[in-house]
């Protein structure tokens, strides 16, 4: 999302159905009430005023989701045929670390792989990029994802200021305290950590999507 933040020709929305997920699921995510209040609950609401709206004056509209906000909102699939789709995956072991330093509990819907694979089987022609390709070599792998979007790359992308951003939702104090302290993609490098017994079974049952989704990784 900071990355495409930095391209003049593009308006960046971050999660724009999460408080219509709060309201659906009833799910307890730190600083639920100001979500609440800063954004419309209703999920066709944003369908039509957000994620369908011709009121952009910039070329482009980049628009961060979390796959379960989609999921659980039940959206029909047509809007997914209306962009294109970026599908961002990530170790699931990487996943689970970094929710439950947040959240105290961590499901297979909250880690969002399984309902990533079945989101690129329903877009058909979705793009699916993997973060170690991209922290490995950011240049290369921006180029690309532009190439097969059909627009043109922009150095600009590989760098920004550190501190929270204008397009930043209100729960980035919750989450983004890494990327506030970021000023471009952070080199790749190889972690030994544990997890809990339960997270790393957990882990095991994501493995299976996650590893079906890299046979189609850009």
């Amino acid at each position: 999302m900071y990355a495409f933040a930095q391209r003049k020709d593009t308006t960046v929305v971050d999660e724009p159905l999460y408080a219509a997920y709060l309201e659906t699921t009833n799910a307890q995510h730190p600083g639920r009430e100001e979500i609440l209040d800063e954004q419309s609950a209703d999920p066709i609401e944003v369908l039509e005023e957000v994620l369908l709206s011709d009121h952009y004056e910039s070329d482009l509209v980049f628009f961060k989701q979390m796959t379960h906000h989609w999921v659980a909102l039940n959206l029909k699939e047509d809007y997914l045929k209306k962009c294109e789709n970026i599908i961002f995956i990530r170790d699931p072991r990487l996943i689970i670390r970094s929710y439950s330093k947040v959240m105290e509990s961590v499901s297979m819907e909250a880690i969002g792989i399984k309902d990533q694979l079945e989101l690129f089987q329903q877009c058909k022609n979705a793009i699916v990029l993997d973060s170690k390709d991209l922290l490995t070599d950011p240049e290369a792998m921006l180029q690309k994802l532009c190439e097969a979007l059909e627009i043109k790359f922009d150095s600009s992308m590989l760098q920004w200021k550190p501190g929270k951003r204008i397009e930043d939702g209100c729960w980035a104090k919750y989450w983004y305290d890494g990327v506030h302290q970021s000023t471009g993609f952070k080199t790749y490098k190889e972690e030994d950590f544990k997890l809990s017994q339960e997270h790393e079974e957990l882990a095991e049952q994501c493995l299976p999507y996650y590893k079906t989704l890299l046979e189609y990784k850009l």
